[in-house]
C-alpha cells in the first residue's frame, strides 16, 4: 500500500555488507543508498564517515557507503 502514495525502495544491505566481509557496515550501506536517492553529495558524506567512525573502520565504512550509493 505504501507504493500507492510514496516512492518505496528496496535493497539487500545485509548481502552487500556480508560481501564486503563485515556485517556491521550494513548501516553504511543503507546510508549510502539513501544519500544516493535523496541527492546528497557523496564526497561530503565520505568526509563525515572519515570523521565519525572509529579510525580502523574508516575504509570499510567508506566502501560500504559507496556500494550503497551506487546500488
Amino acid at each position: 500500500d505504501l507504493k500507492k502514495e510514496h516512492n518505496v525502495y528496496s535493497l539487500d544491505a545485509q548481502k552487500i555488507a556480508l560481501e564486503l566481509g563485515n556485517s556491521k557496515v550494513l548501516n553504511s550501506v543503507v546510508l549510502g543508498y539513501a544519500a544516493g536517492h535523496i541527492g546528497f553529495d557523496k564526497e561530503k558524506w565520505l568526509d563525515v564517515i572519515s570523521s565519525t567512525v572509529p579510525q580502523k573502520t574508516v575504509d570499510i565504512n567508506k566502501k560500504a557507503f559507496i556500494c550503497g550509493y551506487e546500488a
